[in-house]
C-alpha cells in the first residue's frame, strides 16, 4: 500500500506477478519505469494482479504501463493512471484477462491498447487516448487499439476481444482499430 518504485534499467519490470497460484496486490502505488522493455506492472504464467488507485509512467520503448507475456493470467486495475511515452509502449499489452475500470490510459507513441491471441481487454468508465505517431518493428499501420495474433508463441490463438463501457476512446493519429491475423469480437457501449 502507497509508497513507490522506480526502476531504470532495460528489461526491469517494476512489479512482476509470476506463476499459477501467485496474487500481487498492489494501492496507492507510484511506480515509474525509463528503460526499455520495462512495464510498469507485468504479469504472466497465469498469475493474478489486483491493482488499485496507481500512478505509473513508463518512458522506455515495448514498455506498456500495464503488461503481460506468456501464460497470461489475470490483471484487475480499478482507478489510477497509466501513461507511457515509448514507440511499442501501449498503455495496455495483453496476452491475458484485463479489466480496468474508472482508469486514465494514455500512450502518447504507441497504440493504447494491444490484444494478441486469444485474450482480452475489459475497460469500464476509462478514458483511454492514443497518439501513435512511430511504427514500431513491422508495422506498417498506425492504430489506436490493436488486436492481432503474432507467430512469437507469446499467446494462444483464438478469439481476441476488447469490451468498453462507457468512458472515452480517443485516437489522436492512425486508426481507431486494427484487426490482424486473428478474429476479433469488438464491444462498445455507451
Amino acid at each position: 500500500i502507497g509508497g513507490s518504485v522506480t526502476t531504470g534499467a532495460a528489461h526491469a519490470n517494476a512489479v512482476f506477478s509470476c506463476g499459477s497460484g501467485t496474487t500481487v496486490n498492489i494501492s496507492g502505488t507510484v511506480i515509474k519505469t525509463s528503460g526499455n522493455n520495462s512495464g510498469g506492472i507485468m504479469t504472466t504464467g497465469g498469475a493474478t494482479t489486483n491493482a488499485d488507485n496507481l500512478t505509473v509512467t513508463t518512458s522506455g520503448n515495448s514498455s506498456a504501463a500495464i503488461r503481460s507475456d506468456r501464460g497470461g493470467g489475470d490483471v484487475n486495475v480499478s482507478g489510477g493512471t497509466y501513461s507511457t511515452s515509448g514507440v511499442g509502449s501501449p498503455a495496455i499489452y495483453s496476452t491475458a484477462d484485463i479489466d480496468a475500470e474508472n482508469a486514465s490510459l494514455t500512450s502518447s507513441a504507441s497504440e493504447a491498447v494491444v490484444i494478441e491471441g486469444g485474450n482480452s481487454v475489459s475497460l469500464t468508465g476509462c478514458t483511454v487516448v492514443g497518439d501513435n505517431t512511430t511504427a514500431n518493428g513491422q508495422a506498417t499501420n498506425l492504430q489506436n487499439v490493436f488486436i492481432y495474433q503474432s507467430t512469437s508463441g507469446d499467446a494462444a490463438s483464438g478469439t481476441g476481444v476488447f469490451t468498453m463501457s462507457g468512458g472515452s476512446l480517443t485516437a489522436l493519429s492512425g486508426d481507431m482499430f486494427y484487426v490482424t491475423n486473428t478474429v476479433c469480437t469488438i464491444n462498445l457501449t455507451g
